[in-house]
């Protein structure tokens, strides 16, 4: 498992190779080991650390099985804010659509902590709608 992972584009197999490493020899730590370097180098941050945990409780004086989770876990990290600043980006993305769209209506109640803007049109009264000082039909912030 080790020499795939060396090889770099051979993650799947380095991870299969581990795999059935620590099914042959569940107490062989150093399974573990690689097992949790090829989930590293697959994206799969939560099982690595799971594996090098495990390889820990086998031997808990194991440099590489240290280090090893704590590079997981600080992938772990990384991948979470990454995540989360993508999460954000998206939900901005799409405010800014929705401003966007709805740039012809005038709130009503600046200020409020609600979001959510509805145009009052035509057919929202029996009478004519009222207008901004620009012409647009005016919304209600809800």
């Amino acid at each position: 498992s080790a020499a795939y992972l060396k090889l770099g584009d051979a993650k799947s197999k380095a991870y299969r190779d581990a795999a059935r490493c620590v099914e042959l020899a569940p107490a062989w730590p150093k399974g573990y080991s690689r097992r949790g370097a090829a989930e590293l180098a697959l994206g799969r941050f939560d099982d690595a650390c799971d594996s090098y945990y495990a390889g820990l409780k086998l031997d808990d004086a194991s440099a590489p099985l240290r280090d090893g989770l704590a590079a997981a876990k600080a992938a772990a990290a990384r991948d979470a804010a990454r995540r989360k600043a993508e999460a954000k980006a998206e939900a901005m993305s799409r405010c800014a659509q929705r401003k966007s769209r709805d740039a012809g209506a005038a709130p009503i109640g600046r200020g409020s902590s609600l979001s959510a803007t509805m145009l009052i049109t035509p057919s929202s009264f029996s009478s004519r709608p009222r207008i901004n000082s620009a012409g647009a039909p005016l919304a209600i912030c809800l």
